[in-house]
């Protein structure tokens, strides 16, 4: 292998001629990519445009492949400045699908792969045989929609409804009401309760049967703390507090963020500094503006990506399904009893009240199962099997992850608590900004921590 020239391409930066991590950003959210797969991506990358420099037959690259150069095609004086490296312009050449032109680039595919594996040894199966990224965890997808089974299953209870009825009349109304209220409470805490034993079971043995090389066990923290909390303002949070502590920024007596004179910067760090002007601003205003930035909201997209797959897959269709029948049969049992006792003109505002109950705690906890593998098992994997003390010690990401708000300094948690608080994030950040940076000093004193940080 042309050990010098490697050198001078793995060492290239694609982002060089973008606005910070541009091309990098742009990547990642066009394919809903996370962060290390991004990262690896563009490794793949130029060990494919190595190959192209250093061979004279047609190579051919992957699917994942084909996205980075697609995309560095378009940076094109990014794209010329790795030509110029490499020695030759490399053109990119699509197929016509025609029978020779497809023999012609399985021959160069099988080229590729030798030459690569001459120089950097087997070619991995996720950036080569894949064509997404999702692909690495292998799981069926539904051959119907979730929704349509749903209102299937619904239908279901409406048409039996009235034959149900008149076939259990005799045995419903024969119940005491205060047993038929306790019971019928007793069963739904007990399904409930044995839906999640089970459904923790299901989740964790399709989490158990992926690749522990895949990528879902090579996220970032933040990306974990988005899972885990479901919340980019969570994640902010995060990078603001980090900032405070280093002293990169600090709160003044008024409650506006301020730039130390002195600061160093990540990708992560320069969002929410450059909305800091100089003669300072409040949490919230730097908030709603960083929120919609790339390097925020490509953690959004990427691990909602992930939890949409598994929302998707047929084993999830058939837990969730399950969790449905058992919900709606506990429900349509007390619209019988509510019926029969409607008709025979009896009291009934208890027993409605507790299918009111039954039905929005169902609707909860089914929210609740749509995230599990995500929220919960993947997360708990983390902080079992994952982290270790030397993660935690080097990266102030890890610790965050695992503690949360509980590792805030005292200068950042009344800011951070006001804007959970008032769910700042939207529009509402630079008014509130504006309105309680005029009215703190007035009226509220020494709490205006809980004013907000604004």
């Amino acid at each position: 292998m042309q050990a010098n020239l490697w050198d001078k391409i793995e060492e290239f930066d694609v982002n060089a001629t973008s606005n910070g991590n541009g091309f990098s950003l742009r990547l990642a959210r066009e394919n809903e990519w996370s962060y290390n797969f991004t990262k690896q991506a563009i490794t793949e990358y130029k060990k494919f445009m190595f190959l192209a420099a250093t061979n004279d037959f047609m190579v051919s690259p992957s699917r994942i492949v084909d996205n980075v150069w697609h995309l560095h095609l378009t940076y094109t004086k990014s794209y010329s400045s790795l030509c110029e490296l490499l020695g030759k312009r490399i053109e990119h050449t699509p197929s016509d699908f025609s029978d020779a032109d497809i023999e012609k680039y399985r021959v160069a595919k099988e080229k590729t792969r030798i030459e690569y594996e001459k120089n950097f040894g087997k070619q991995s199966e996720y950036f080569w045989k894949n064509s997404e990224l999702l692909d690495q965890l292998n799981l069926l997808k539904a051959k119907y929609k979730l929704r349509i089974k749903i209102i299937f299953i619904l239908l279901f209870y409406i048409v039996l409804f009235y034959p149900i009825f008149l076939i259990t009349k005799p045995f419903i109304t024969s119940i005491d009401s205060d047993d038929f209220l306790v019971s019928n409470l007793a069963i739904f805490v007990v399904l409930l309760v044995s839906l999640e034993f089970y459904n923790k079971s299901k989740t964790k043995a399709v989490f158990d049967s992926f690749d522990k090389s895949s990528f879902l066990f090579d996220l970032t923290p933040l990306e974990l703390v988005y899972l885990k909390t479901n919340s980019l303002i969570k994640v902010i949070h995060g990078v603001m507090n980090n900032l405070l502590k280093q002293k990169r920024i600090y709160v003044s007596s008024d409650y506006k963020l301020h730039v130390s004179n002195s600061i160093t910067r990540d990708e992560l760090d320069e969002t929410i500094i450059d909305y800091i002007t100089p003669g300072g601003v409040f949490y919230p205003t730097v908030l709603n503006k960083a929120i919609s930035r790339s390097n925020y909201t490509n953690i959004k997209y990427s691990m909602d990506s992930v939890n949409k797959y598994f929302l998707k897959s047929k084993i999830f269709s058939s837990l969730f399904l399950i969790n449905v029948i058992v919900f709606t049969g506990i429900i349509f049992y007390s619209f019988l009893r509510l019926t029969n006792g409607i008709i025979r003109d009896k009291p009934v505002v208890f027993l409605f009240l507790l299918i009111i109950v039954m039905i929005i705690c169902s609707i909860f906890y089914l929210f609740y199962l749509s995230r599990m593998i995500t929220q919960r098992v993947l997360v708990e994997y983390y902080e079992v099997n994952i982290l270790t003390k030397n993660k935690i010690k080097e990266n102030w990401a890890w610790n965050y992850f695992l503690y949360g708000d509980a590792i805030f300094v005292e200068s950042f948690l009344p800011l951070a608590r006001n804007v959970d608080k008032n769910n700042y994030g939207s529009s509402s950040g630079s008014s509130c900004g504006s309105s309680c940076g005029s009215s703190c000093g007035s009226s509220c004193g020494g709490g205006c921590g809980g004013c907000g940080g604004d």
